[in-house]
């Protein structure tokens, strides 16, 4: 899904580091068992949903069925309004209405369309303190005029949570860090997590690759629930036991399912190359290398044949 609008936005000069999603990160809202999906949202500053389970972006988005799409339209005026008074800018090349059907292809349940009013800031806009209240307002209006099953969602697009992954160079910093403290970190996600983990790894994130920052990524599976702030902070202990600039390594939990990597009728980890590699022993496109018997870890690099 794209808030583009078919306009070429200001795309805003963002920080590697986000200090309102870092202080979400570490305030009593993020604590305590949940989701990991609600953790990911709790800790967005710039995403506001309605949208059970609040599926993480990126979204597929459908097309909404007319009558709906006519009705909620028809109050647009009021609900422009409504953001504007609370502090929100609606200029057309910033801002973009619309409403859609969304769903999640592979993930639980991502496959019923839900429809979605979205509210949706592309540019440079200034970001309001409270999404929540806003988004509350826009559904109590939508209940006022009869209008029920339609989720409501605000969102920032180029500051909210859509990470990007991206390889990390072999010389960098955090690389030698990570790598002495990968088994006590290893060991402390299986005892955590059990089997709701699938890989981990130390990557490059970032929405773009200019404001990646060095990140151990640990992919969950949907609907994982433990307490992700804590677990965090017993990571980065680790890290920091082994070498003081490891403060400067994030720690970020991705759900979804990785299965469809491995062979059919395979476990969740990752397969031996020997059964995907062809006849002329040339690894396919997208193998990940590790060592022998190590599970859940590997490299993210693309792998690629040079003629």
């Amino acid at each position: 899904m794209s808030c583009d609008g078919g306009y070429w936005p200001v795309i805003p000069v963002l920080e590697p580091r986000d200090r309102r999603r870092e202080q979400l990160r570490e305030s009593d809202e993020a604590q305590g068992t949940m989701a990991i999906e609600d953790y990911l949202l709790r800790t967005d500053p710039y995403r506001a949903t309605t949208l059970t389970p609040p599926w993480p972006h990126p979204l597929a988005v459908v097309a909404a069925a007319t009558k709906i799409t006519q009705l909620v339209e028809s109050h647009k005026a009021d609900i422009l309004d409504m953001v504007i008074d609370r502090g929100f800018s609606t200029e057309v090349h910033s801002f973009h209405l619309r409403v859609e059907d969304v769903i999640k292809p592979g993930y639980p349940m991502g496959d019923r369309p839900q429809t979605m009013l979205y509210l949706c800031w592309s540019g440079d806009a200034p970001v309001p303190a409270n999404l929540d209240e806003a988004k509350d307002a826009v559904v109590e209006l939508l209940a006022s005029r009869g209008i029920s099953g339609v989720r409501v969602e605000l969102v920032f697009w180029y500051r909210s949570f859509r990470p990007s992954m991206f390889a990390i160079q072999p010389d960098d910093p955090a690389v030698p860090i990570y790598n002495a403290a990968k088994r006590e970190i290893l060991t402390l996600v299986k005892e955590t997590l059990n089997g709701e983990w699938s890989l981990m790894s130390l990557v490059q994130l970032g929405r773009i690759k200019a404001i990646s920052i060095p990140t151990i990524v640990v992919f969950v599976k949907p609907f994982a629930s433990h307490d992700w702030a804590d677990l965090v902070t017993k990571i980065k202990l680790k890290l920091r036991a082994a070498e003081a600039a490891a403060i400067d390594i994030n720690v970020e939990f991705l759900p979804g399912h990785l299965s469809f990597l491995n062979a059919p009728g395979t476990s969740d980890f990752a397969v031996s190359c020997v059964y995907s590699m062809r006849a002329d022993g040339v690894p396919t496109a997208g193998t990940s290398i590790t060592g022998l018997a190590e599970r859940g870890i590997g490299s993210l690099e693309p792998f690629v044949t040079l003629t």
